[in-house]
């Protein structure tokens, strides 16, 4: 059985804890985004990449307008992954 894997993160800024997260697993983030994208597409109402795309900008104003400190550490990630926003809000979504 694999372990859990714990990441610690310097500082105390979300923006700066996501770019190291970003940084740390960007490869693994960006394969894991193109997977549930498809799935996405395949299984929900939304078959188009730019439709769930647009789903995922509603959602993330409301991210930001909820807990902005988790906003922060996403677009971090999104940052540092190379990846956008939009498809990592599907990635963390899509199980």
């Amino acid at each position: 059985m694999n372990k859990l894997e714990i990441i610690k993160f310097s500082g105390s800024n979300p923006l700066f804890w996501g770019h190291q997260h970003g940084e740390t697993y960007k490869d693994k983030i960006q394969e894991i985004a193109e997977i549930r994208m498809e799935r996405m597409c395949n299984l929900s109402l939304y078959k188009k990449v730019k439709d769930v795309i647009e789903l995922a900008k509603q959602h993330i104003i409301i991210l930001q307008n909820f807990d902005n400190n988790l906003f922060l550490e996403l677009q971090g990630i999104s940052q540092s992954a190379n990846i956008s926003l939009e498809k990592l809000i599907v990635l963390n979504q899509i199980g």
